[in-house]
């Protein structure tokens, strides 16, 4: 769900009122619903988002949502429901949930609606709000539990053959309360297949590949893993980590950190404006750039363990094939910490929302269980022994 500001009238959220439709479940099913007291949230270019309370004519108990509304049927609105449905029977706590899906129309014009759980803020506001609450400094076991869980949804979306394409804090949703992440808005995503190719101008730029910078059309779910590995270092700086003001700065910005591509590096990007990387503004910023990228890092993220910048160099490499991702990142020792039944968050609580048996099903892909160890509310799961097996087998971690 694209964020940006809250619409705001005399101090005071807008009130769009109730509204009752028949809505569809991701199984087919139609359901009553009453939608009350929606509020805009946040909106964007081709749709905005409301939050507010649905009432299952069954049921008849309220629950929290979130509403997204678009005015058109685009090819992209198609392919987000046909994505949900996929995701809907590969259910993943990770990633959020879609509940149901309905159209309204008014005069010559027809709103289609698709109904999400509800998670209080955004990844973007909770970064924000610790580096307030650290004065910039991050908070390592946070950054953990939220990194981790971010890898985990984005392997899981590699598991399903799809791209999302808009990886960014503002899409990324998060319960500050549990530390519970889920991967939201997947409005530009697209199915995965190999030989096929794709429009390159996708990725807000912050968190944009280089081989999207270089409008390569052959790419794969790589690219989020580009996003994700900024989406990292921005947790670890509590600022976007690469502020570029154009697509070419952008890119010399990264020069500036992960010094001069190889041959094999560029041909390995497929890019189709391969100029940009020989032009004479961009070997400035490869004069800048030290030898040593762990060196560039930690210039960058002066706050970062080293353990964490050495994971952001093995993400972060230019050659797509070889970022670090999936079942490798997951099991890596770095985040062995979260896993601890002895380690407390910076709140004081305990991490409820993982257990063992979700490192067990991540290191394994994922593909035994849905929802992982703990349901997507955070509760645990039946395994009482797991967080004592973390304790006591580390060494498997």
């Amino acid at each position: 769900m694209p964020v940006t500001k809250r619409s705001k009238e005399g101090g005071r959220q807008i009130n769009y009122g109730s509204t009752e439709v028949v809505a569809e479940t991701p199984d087919h099913e139609k359901v009553k619903l009453k939608l009350n007291n929606l509020r805009l949230f946040s909106n964007g270019m081709f749709s905005n988002v409301y939050r507010g309370k649905i009432v299952d004519a069954k049921s008849h108990d309220p629950e929290s949502v979130a509403v997204k509304k678009c005015w058109s049927k685009s090819d992209s609105s198609l392919t987000e429901a046909r994505i949900f449905g996929r995701l809907h029977h590969h259910k993943h706590k990770n990633i959020v949930h879609l509940l149901y899906m309905f159209e309204t129309h008014h005069d010559d014009r027809t709103c289609y609606g698709l109904v999400f759980e509800f998670l209080p803020s955004t990844l973007h506001t909770y970064i924000r709000e610790m580096r307030k609450e650290f004065r910039g400094k991050p908070d390592i076991i946070e950054v953990k539990l939220l990194a981790w869980q971010l890898f985990r949804g984005q392997a899981h979306l590699t598991n399903q053959k799809i791209i999302h394409r808009d990886l960014k804090p503002q899409n990324i949703l998060v319960n500050p309360d549990t530390g519970l992440l889920k991967i939201g808005d997947f409005g530009s995503s697209k199915f995965f297949l190999a030989g096929e190719p794709s429009h390159s101008y996708h990725v807000t730029r912050y968190y944009r590949a280089p081989e999207l910078i270089l409008k390569a059309s052959f790419y794969g779910p790589e690219i989020d893993v580009w996003s994700c590995g900024c989406v990292f270092g921005e947790m670890l700086k509590g600022t976007v980590m690469w502020v570029g003001h154009t697509t070419e700065h952008q890119l010399h910005l990264i020069a500036s950190t992960l010094g001069q591509p190889t041959e094999a590096e560029i041909k390995a990007m497929k890019g189709k404006e391969n100029d940009i990387l020989s032009s004479s503004e961009i070997q400035d910023f490869y004069d800048k750039a030290s030898r040593s990228p762990i060196t560039n890092f930690q210039k960058l993220l002066p706050y970062a363990p080293i353990e964490a910048i050495q994971i952001m160099i093995k993400v972060l490499q230019y050659t797509p094939t070889e970022r670090l991702s999936g079942l490798k990142l997951l099991a890596h020792s770095w985040f062995k910490e979260i896993f601890d039944p002895s380690t407390k968050r910076y709140n004081g609580k305990s991490i409820t929302i993982l257990s063992m048996t979700d490192y067990r099903n991540a290191v394994a892909g994922d593909r035994e269980s849905d929802e992982g160890g703990t349901s997507a509310t955070g509760s645990k799961s039946k395994d009482v022994n797991d967080n004592v097996e973390a304790d006591e087998n580390n060494n498997d971690l």
